[in-house]
């Protein structure tokens, strides 16, 4: 997957690289890249596929956490104040609810004239962005006086990331935010309209009514609209132009909208392109919780960052505990269950019925099979070439627990994770799972990736020893 994501990459790094001093100066100002029908292409053959794994239904109903870090550059009374970012954040989050939810962890603060009329791409913006937290997963957001006064914002686009890191991220005018100077583009929708592309969404209105912004439930659009033309059907046999979508150009006061077309695309780039370049065993455990409306205060704390242009250059962002907030420290209004994998202890976590990465969670947090069964589930594939991750302990007869390469325990009539028990080769043959040397307790027989420990762990092997898969072993009729 990484290599298929490093090839669609460089098919944006050419157009990414001759287009840094161009922007459409037209209306709201966005710099953000377009991208070529050769990249469109690539893109839409790694989308089909998602599709075809289930992408849709398996993300519908999750609402995505994503970690956030805000930069302001400040001059003088120029001051972006802790109030203005919550209310961005805040709106920003209604935006994208009941879909993805902006976690912010952290403010810093730069009192440096140096950063202030920031000209894009130039060694100036590479220093601001030197301070940038976190991997592709993670929003920065930075905000700053741009040079060019008819530009409002950019973002990087998230299919760069992997081999553009330290610049991904949003850059946004600091006269956007709410109750700006930025008259009528003050009430906050330019962030949000960036945020849109870091998530891959397009304009509306790209390639005019002959073109297409990969959403199926977006208008096409002649060109971009600017004001907020109600009524204005700009292509022929289409319907009206979404001028209230976040990603035309329409005044701030007019947006107010992604479609479920935008939110379906924006979960496909960050399971493919955000998650896809990031450790597994962090994509593995991307934070979620069932969907809702309802989303916590953000209440982050902030701190001052004072830095000559060669501090710049070398600084390595961190903050302390008196300058970081996490989720659990905010009060929440949503409705939260009775914790149940909170256990402290892989084995009985994994005896319950959870998944164990190092902490305790939910089986169904788990979205890669690999990841699922290699942390204590169960992959039920349904009858689909895709498929959920589950507990065992759903499963309550002993012949499908143990033929799920489950442990089935006698006393207490239960199905639990072979990773629940430890002890010898012996004692995990006995139980039908198989033995991991390097964890040295049990584990499932899936989870074995060499051939030869496959079958010395009482497990059998399919296929050719490069390629095959190590199976639980079937008795004899």
């Amino acid at each position: 997957m990484r290599l298929k994501l490093l090839a669609i990459a460089a098919l944006f790094l050419p157009n990414y690289v001759t287009s840094q001093n161009y922007v459409k100066l037209f209306g709201r100002g966005c710099g953000t890249e377009t991208k070529t029908d050769e990249q469109n292409e690539a893109e839409g053959i790694l989308y089909r596929e998602w599709t075809h794994q289930n992408g849709q239904q398996r993300t519908s109903n999750k609402l995505y956490i994503v970690d956030t870090y805000w930069h302001a550059v400040e001059n003088g009374s120029n001051v972006v104040t802790d109030e203005t970012i919550n209310e961005s954040i805040r709106l920003l989050n209604r935006a994208l609810a009941p879909h993805f939810e902006i976690n912010l962890l952290g403010i810093e603060r730069y009192n440096e004239l140096s950063l202030w009329n920031l000209i894009r791409g130039s060694p100036q913006e590479e220093q601001l962005k030197s301070n940038r937290i976190g991997d592709c997963i993670t929003l920065n957001i930075y905000t700053t006086k741009l040079a060019l006064d008819s530009l409002l914002g950019y973002s990087a686009l998230p299919v760069l990331c992997g081999s553009q890191t330290p610049n991904d991220g949003v850059v946004i005018s600091y006269d956007t935010l709410p109750g700006g100077d930025r008259v009528p583009y003050n009430e906050g929708d330019t962030l949000i309209h960036e945020v849109g592309h870091w998530f891959n969404l397009i304009h509306t209105f790209e390639g005019g009514c002959e073109g297409s912004d990969q959403v199926e439930d977006t208008p096409q659009a002649a060109v971009a609209n600017t004001g907020c033309p109600v009524g204005i059907n700009s292509c022929p046999n289409t319907p009206p132009d979404a001028i209230n979508n976040f990603m035309d150009y329409t005044d701030d006061s007019c947006m107010d909208t992604f479609t479920d077309g935008q939110f379906e695309r924006m979960k496909f780039a960050y399971e493919n392109y955000r998650c896809g370049y990031t450790k597994d065993e962090e994509c593995d455990s991307l934070t979620y919780r069932p969907t809702s409306t309802s989303l916590p205060p953000s209440t982050p704390p902030s701190k001052v960052v004072s830095l000559n242009p060669t501090a710049l250059e070398s600084a390595e962002p961190s903050l302390s505990p008196s300058t970081s907030v996490m989720p659990s420290d905010f009060p929440s209004n949503i409705p939260t269950p009775a914790p149940v994998c909170d256990f402290k202890k892989r084995n009985s976590c994994m005896k319950d019925g959870c998944a164990w990465t190092g902490v305790c969670l939910p089986c169904d947090t788990q979205t890669k099979r690999k990841g699922c069964i290699k942390k204590g589930c169960l992959w039920d594939y349904r009858g689909a070439k895709s498929g959920l991750c589950i507990t065992c302990k759903s499963i309550n007869k002993r012949k499908t627990c143990i033929d799920r390469n489950c442990l089935f325990d006698s006393a207490t009539k239960e199905c639990s994770s072979c990773g629940s028990l430890t002890g010898s080769i012996k004692k995990c043959a006995k139980a039908k799972c198989a033995y991991s040397k390097t964890l040295k307790t049990c584990a499932a027989c899936e989870d074995i990736p060499k051939k030869g420990i496959c079958m010395s762990s009482g497990c059998r092997w399919k296929g050719s020893a490069a390629k095959g898969k190590c199976q639980i072993k079937k008795k004899k009729k």
